[in-house]
């Protein structure tokens, strides 16, 4: 199970998701700020622009909370496990 939570921060270090704890922007603050789309974009400058990029952003941001919230159930379902077992208990056999 603690390699699972391992993949899961390895995982969320690689996209950014870890942000509450590297002090950087959210996946979708980034997005939303550094994308050449919107009323002051680049290469798509309309109202309609800033409304999908805004909608992209809460995806993006939806997705985000999703994963971190799954990581930390997965640590919760491990965190309950006991730390030892005798030797006849079912969890202590691979």
């Amino acid at each position: 199970m603690w390699r699972v939570i391992q993949k899961f921060d390895e995982a969320r270090s690689s996209i950014g998701a870890d942000f509450d704890h590297t002090g950087a922007k959210s996946p979708a603050d980034k997005f939303f700020t550094e994308t050449d789309i919107g009323k002051e974009g680049k290469v798509w400058k309309s109202t309609l622009a800033e409304t999908i990029k805004g909608s992209i952003a809460d995806a993006i941001g939806g997705v985000t909370q999703w994963f971190n919230w799954s990581r930390q159930d997965r640590y919760e379902d491990w965190n309950k496990e006991p730390k030892w077992v005798g030797k006849n208990d079912s969890r202590g056999k691979w």
